[in-house]
């Protein structure tokens, strides 16, 4: 009877295998700001939507502040549709208001206009 004395060797762990606590921190660290990125992108186009809403806010003060002087000088408002002109539709102001509001408000959107 012969017996094998050659048994298999169990594994044993090397310096190389496994991850080491500063490794991982790392990559906590790493996900961690790409995840702030990526919500503070998520996040930019409502900002921004807000901020041109704000401007749109703004503009209508203008428009507001506009027609009251008309209004005191004149004790009218402008009478006709055809007298309004939608804003930023036309690179003018109506001859009789232009003393009141020297520039046509543009929709902040750079493609948009006010509708």
């Amino acid at each position: 009877m012969t017996y094998n004395l050659n048994m298999p060797k169990q594994k044993t762990l090397s310096k190389s295998q496994g991850f080491t606590l500063i490794e991982l921190l790392i990559v906590v660290l790493i996900i961690g700001v790409l995840s702030g990125v990526v919500l503070a992108v998520l996040n930019s186009s409502g900002i921004q939507q807000k901020a041109r809403d704000s401007q749109r806010k703004s503009d209508l003060k203008v428009i507001q502040a506009a027609l009251e002087l008309y209004y005191a000088d004149n004790r009218t408002y402008l009478q006709t549709p055809s007298q309004w002109r939608i804003a930023g539709t036309l690179p003018t102001v109506y001859p009789a208001f232009a003393p009141y509001i020297s520039k046509v408000p543009k929709d902040p959107k750079p493609a948009g206009t006010y509708n």
